[in-house]
């Protein structure tokens, strides 16, 4: 809602969202409710549904892993799995300001919120997004089982550009910036 009101307030036209994991759904909810405003999308890694519900074995240890003070390191460990192929050279600084950021107060409660928020409203609104969309992911990443599957069935939904990256994980913008580039550049370049 924020990013909506910004968008509303500063009369903003001819815009793109560029979004990656869980702010998919907050980019197709957007672009849902201001077609005329945002022109396309780019969604990478993109999570816009809820797929199968959470067990409750695996919220319960989601949730203590993610709690305590050994919290920021286990979602630093998370994160570092996010990259099984190519991780970035600063992986290891990254990880550690990471770990910082996540142990100022508010921080672990806002990441489990993140984690156990539902897609459902942004899964209403799908069939209200299509457009011009690029959707990217990579083959290699853990956070879904059939991460080809999951794209095409995004593109079927809501129309675009499906680009698949090989050895790509979940940050297909930081393994491959370069190609990231590239295949998204069209999006706004007229022709």
């Amino acid at each position: 809602m924020d990013i909506l009101s910004f968008i509303q307030k500063n009369n903003l036209q001819n815009v793109y969202i560029i979004a990656n994991s869980m702010t998919a759904a907050s980019a197709v909810y957007i672009q849902s409710k201001e077609k005329k405003r945002v022109l396309g999308m780019v969604l990478s890694g993109p999570f816009v549904r809820d797929k199968e519900p959470m067990s409750w074995g695996l919220k319960s240890m989601l949730q203590i892993a993610f709690r305590g003070p050994w919290g920021p390191s286990a979602w630093a460990k998370f994160y570092e799995s996010l990259f099984p192929i190519q991780p970035p050279k600063d992986i290891e600084e990254r990880k550690e300001k990471l770990k910082e950021n996540l142990k100022e107060e508010g921080r672990m409660v806002a990441l489990r919120s993140m984690l156990f928020a539902p897609k459902e409203e942004c899964e209403n609104e799908l069939a209200h997004a299509k457009g011009n969309h690029i959707i990217i992911i990579g083959l290699k990443d853990p956070d879904f089982t059939n991460p080809e599957e999951e794209t095409n069935w995004i593109r079927d939904t809501i129309g675009g550009k499906v680009y698949l990256y090989e050895n790509g994980g979940h940050y297909p913008f930081v393994e491959e910036p370069n190609r990231f580039y590239s295949d998204i550049k069209s999006l706004w370049q007229k022709k």
